[in-house]
């Protein structure tokens, strides 16, 4: 059973399941809390629930930047695939968190480097094409 209590001048559902990590989340009205609260619990019993908060506090720069870090380096090809990073990292899309991120923002990026880059610089776009749905 969730917790639903007033805090400042909000409402905070705090759900405490065995096997499961503690949840807390902070609403205006107090229906909301509960509503949100019986849905996570359902999915909970259910066996569905999943938590995305640490996907929400990466960005594609951190993960793309450890990628780079930890598995590029061990590759035959690491100085060629880390300049390919290196431009990716400078583009705004890499701000984007995880949960942010979508296939349009990435088919965007590709048609900008079609337009801005030489033809050996396309890399993306071999990346992308058979893996985007471009809604």
């Amino acid at each position: 059973m969730a917790t639903i209590r007033k805090l400042r001048g909000k409402w905070q559902a705090i759900i405490r399941k065995k096997d499961h990590k503690h949840i807390a989340k902070t609403f205006i009205n107090k229906i909301t809390a509960s509503k949100w609260a019986k849905d996570v619990e359902a999915r909970m019993d259910r066996n569905i629930y999943e938590d995305f908060t640490k996907a929400a506090a990466t960005t594609l720069k951190d993960l793309i930047i450890k990628y780079r870090d930890e598995v590029v380096i061990n590759q035959k090809a690491a100085r060629t695939t880390s300049s390919k990073l290196n431009v990716i990292l400078k583009h705004d899309l890499v701000y984007l968190s995880l949960m942010q991120l979508k296939s349009s923002h990435i088919y965007k990026f590709k048609k900008e480097l079609a337009e801005t880059r030489a033809p050996y610089t396309k890399y993306i776009s071999k990346i992308t094409e058979n893996n985007l749905d471009y809604s």
